[in-house]
C-alpha cells in the first residue's frame, strides 16, 4: 500500500496469499480425511456390534435350553461380558426375560429378542451416515457409545467445523477481492481478483487459490 509499484512488494503479497491459502486447502483436507476415518471405524466397529449381537442370541437359546436349574452360570457370564463390550459399542438398554434370555434395545429398537439378533449395516446418504436395521430397514437411533461418538462427528461436528472454514476462505476472499477492484493495475485496468476458485464455482477452504493472472 506504501509503495505498490515495486515489484518485490507485490510479490511478497502474493507468496503471503500463497501460503494462507494452502494452510485453508490443508486444514479442510484434513476434516474431510477425519470424516472419511470416522467412518471407516464406523463400519468396523458395527461389524463388531453383529458379531457380539449373534452371539448373544445364541447364548439366550442355550440359557433357556439349560433351564433355571441347568449348568446355565458360565454361559450367563460369557452373555454378560458380551453385554458389556455392546454398552461400549453403541449405548444399549437390556431387558430380561422369565425364561432367562434377555433382549436388547438401542434407542428403542429390539437388536436381540430371544434367540434372534438383528444384522446392523452402515448407509450414507446425502453426506450423512447412519446404521441401519436389517429388521426394520430403518436407521438406528444410536447416540451413546463409540458409535454414536462417531456418528456425532461424521454428521454434526465436522461438517460445523467444515462450514466454519468455508465461510473464513469466502469473506477473505470477498474482502480482499472487492479492495483489488477498487484499484488499478500498474496499466490502468481495474484491479483483478487476488483469489478464486480453482475450477471455478464457489469458493470453499477446499478451492480457494490464488489468481494464476
Amino acid at each position: 500500500a506504501n509503495d505498490p509499484s515495486q515489484l518485490a512488494n507485490r510479490t511478497q503479497v502474493v507468496n503471503f496469499a500463497g501460503n494462507l491459502v494452502a494452510g485453508l486447502n490443508q486444514a479442510s483436507a484434513k476434516l474431510s480425511s477425519l470424516s472419511q476415518q470416522s467412518a471407516s471405524q464406523v463400519s468396523a466397529v458395527t461389524s463388531q456390534v453383529n458379531s457380539l449381537l449373534s452371539q448373544v442370541a445364541t447364548l439366550n437359546k442355550s440359557i433357556v435350553a439349560a433351564g433355571p436349574n441347568g449348568p446355565g452360570n458360565g454361559l450367563v457370564d460369557q452373555r454378560n461380558q458380551l453385554v458389556t463390550t455392546l454398552a461400549g459399542d453403541l449405548g444399549i438398554t437390556v431387558t430380561p426375560q422369565s425364561d432367562g434370555s434377555i433382549n436388547i434395545y438401542a434407542g428403542g429398537l429390539a437388536l436381540v429378542q430371544g434367540g434372534v439378533a438383528d444384522n446392523l449395516s452402515v448407509t450414507s446418504s446425502g453426506g450423512t451416515v447412519s446404521v441401519t436395521s436389517a429388521h426394520t430397514g430403518g436407521p438406528v437411533p444410536i447416540t451413546q457409545g463409540t458409535i454414536g461418538g462417531l456418528l456425532q462427528g461424521i454428521n454434526q461436528t465436522i461438517p460445523t467445523y467444515q462450514a466454519r472454514l468455508d465461510q473464513v476462505a469466502s469473506d477473505l476472499a470477498t474482502t480482499v477481492n472487492n479492495q483489488q477492484a477498487a484499484g488499478q493495475t500498474q496499466s490502468g485496468a481495474s484491479g483483478p481478483p487476488l483469489f478464486v476458485a480453482t475450477g471455478g464455482g464457489a469458493i470453499t477452504a477446499a478451492s480457494i487459490s490464488v489468481n494464476p493472472a
